[in-house]
């Protein structure tokens, strides 16, 4: 009887074990990452061969830029939101070597502008106003206000996973 009561006992808390589990790959699983990725403006020189098309949501505002972006998924340590008079903004914070590399781009492309894209989708851009040497990048992005906190979780959250596994 003790020996049957011991073998359910294990059981259930192996299946328990299991279940528990199962659900958080699932969670896993059903999150999409969101890889954020910034391109610069090509200048009216450049051929049309070399600069892609993009097309904001909202404004239908169209930014022809270099097919290479100049700041990748990798590049973010943290994402954040901060309310303005014009209404939120998505603040990527960046690693050291980006931050340098964000300072030598706007630099070099004053005047112009950048494009935010989350999975390849331009979704914000900014004008390039001055040198960028904070190592850190805002966009108003043209989205609704009420989706700009899930944007930024699901950023946090795919930077968090790029860095942990590098470590």
């Amino acid at each position: 009887m003790r020996v049957s009561i011991f073998l359910t006992s294990v059981c259930l808390a192996i299946v328990l074990a299991l279940a528990s589990g199962c659900q958080t790959r699932r969670a896993d699983r059903d999150f999409v990452p969101h890889l954020a990725r910034v391109f610069v403006e090509v200048s009216d020189h450049m051929p049309p061969s070399q600069s892609v098309e993009t097309v904001l949501p909202m404004s239908r505002t169209r930014i022809a830029v270099r097919g290479r972006p100049i700041l990748l998924e990798e590049d973010v340590l943290q994402a954040g939101q901060i309310q303005t008079d014009l209404g939120p903004a998505l603040v990527l914070v960046l690693t050291p070597q980006a931050g340098r590399d964000l300072m030598r781009a706007s630099s070099s492309h004053l005047g112009r502008r950048m494009v935010l894209t989350i999975n390849g989708v331009p979704i914000g851009a900014r004008h390039v106003d001055r040198i960028m040497d904070e190592g850190v990048i805002s966009f108003y992005v043209e989205i609704d206000d009420d989706e700009v906190p899930q944007l930024v979780e699901n950023i946090q959250k795919t930077s968090q996973r790029i860095h942990s596994s590098r470590r």
